[in-house]
């Protein structure tokens, strides 16, 4: 516990001299340490560290398989591919209604010659 108090005690005595009684002392400290400074300032450059080995490897490979392979290329294609299925079908049936009983009885006879072929054969 005294190590802690004592510590604390330094620290707040090199904040007051450092900024209330020579305010110039700082830029000459960091001045004339410039690489432990710079390491102290960049928090010993955990952060940049971590995004290049762990952040940046997700992402990219985020962006790479699961955004553009099975995002864009799986699931879009799956339901545009059934989108443009129901569309062309719909297309081709939508022609077989026209309104007129004539045509109606030829789809008719036409599916009933299919079945009859069928059985016949």
């Amino acid at each position: 516990m005294a190590t802690s108090v004592a510590a604390a005690g330094v620290g707040l005595f090199l904040a007051y001299t450092f900024y209330v009684l020579r305010p110039e002392l700082p830029a000459r400290v960091s001045a004339s340490m410039s690489a432990l400074y710079s390491i102290l300032t960049n928090k010993y450059y955990v952060d940049e560290i971590y995004e290049a080995i762990i952040v940046l490897p997700i992402v990219v490979s985020a962006r790479q398989l699961l955004w553009q392979f099975i995002d864009v290329g799986i699931i879009d294609g799956a339901v545009n591919g059934i989108g443009t299925l129901v569309r062309s079908s719909a297309d081709g049936l939508r022609r077989m209604q026209m309104g007129y009983v004539r045509a109606y009885a030829g789809w008719i006879l036409f599916g009933s010659i299919l079945i009859i072929a069928w059985f016949l054969r």
